[in-house]
């Protein structure tokens, strides 16, 4: 009888031990997915903002222009799978952070030509065929500003009289939950007018 209440004692202690494992495994596995789309969607903020700023050098426009805004810093990218609009990529500068509806992530849950299934966007309001997801995301764009001397500042909005404007920082941020605990993700990308 004591043997066999010291195996019990030993599987159990050994099924426990594995179980504990699996969850544990499977918390950071879900963590990890969740951190990677996380800096897809902040790369992804930056690079629309390059992307506009390259299609104004080939449209022979001013490097900022669509972009810049001179009243407001933050805005969100807003992606249009068709590229009626304005192109593909514009900026919608009505956000003020993350507390605002149109800082959420949406993906898309159904497509009529499956063209944009599973396709995360942004958009000022819920897109049709979509659904939020835990993430949110806003940017933060600031003029590069050089003085006569070259000596570089950054600004929200114009940049002062005794300089002038070189380029652009983008700061994307984005915030998502796991299991109740916030995580927050920032990366920075400095875009001069190099042309």
């Amino acid at each position: 009888m004591v043997e066999a209440a010291v195996a019990l004692g030993i599987v159990v202690t050994a099924v426990s031990s594995a179980l504990t494992l699996v969850t544990v495994s499977v918390k950071a596995e879900k963590e990890s997915e969740l951190g990677i789309v996380a800096a897809n969607l902040a790369r992804e903020g930056i690079e629309a903002v390059r992307a506009m700023r390259d299609s104004n050098w080939l449209a022979d426009q001013v490097f900022d222009s669509g972009i810049a805004d001179p009243a407001r810093c933050t805005a969100i990218p807003v992606f249009d799978p068709s590229g009626q609009t304005s192109g593909f990529w514009s900026l919608d500068y009505a956000t003020t952070g993350f507390g605002d509806l149109s800082s959420t992530v949406w993906r898309y849950t159904s497509s009529p030509n499956d063209a944009t299934l599973g396709l995360y966007v942004q958009a000022p309001n819920k897109p049709p065929d979509t659904e939020a997801t835990v993430f949110k995301r806003y940017l933060t764009i600031s003029s590069v500003c050089a003085d006569a001397s070259g000596n570089e500042t950054t600004t929200c909005g114009p940049c002062a009289a005794t300089s002038h404007k070189i380029g652009m920082k983008v700061e994307v941020s984005v915030r998502w939950n796991v299991v109740n605990k916030q995580r927050n993700l920032k990366l920075e990308e400095w875009l001069y007018d190099w042309r």
